[in-house]
């Protein structure tokens, strides 16, 4: 009688542990499954990238960005930003930063070159 009842409860529990690893999975799926809609995006590290064939200046850019769920692309760790420490330093009305190899250069907001989008999946 012991045995019976603890052998369905394992049996219970076991089915429990399979309909929440059948969540998981799904969850986890979730957003790559929204990736496939999204023609021109590029997945890489849990983020969206979306690289622009047109040229724009930055304000162009960055509407088209937010258009799109996104933002300009944003220097995040340490090896990008030792790279752009210098630039843009505001010298005769050059705010924006354009990255090239192997540096970076500042130049006028109003200038146009090609952009990149990113939208981040994980918070």
């Amino acid at each position: 009688m012991q045995l019976t009842k603890e052998r369905d409860e394992l049996l219970s529990s076991n089915h429990d542990l399979i309909k929440q690893t059948d969540q998981l999975r799904q969850e986890k799926n979730e957003p790559l499954k929204s990736i496939h809609g999204m023609e021109g995006w590029i997945y890489y590290q849990s983020n969206l990238y979306f690289i622009s064939s047109e040229k724009k200046s930055w304000t162009e850019s960055r509407r088209s960005c937010t258009e799109r769920g996104a933002d300009l692309i944003i220097i995040n760790n340490r090896q990008e930003q030792v790279l752009g420490s210098s630039e843009p330093n505001g010298h005769r009305g050059e705010n924006c930063a354009l990255t090239y190899s192997p540096g970076w250069a500042d130049y006028p907001c109003s200038d146009r070159f090609l952009w990149i989008c990113e939208k981040r999946l994980l918070k």
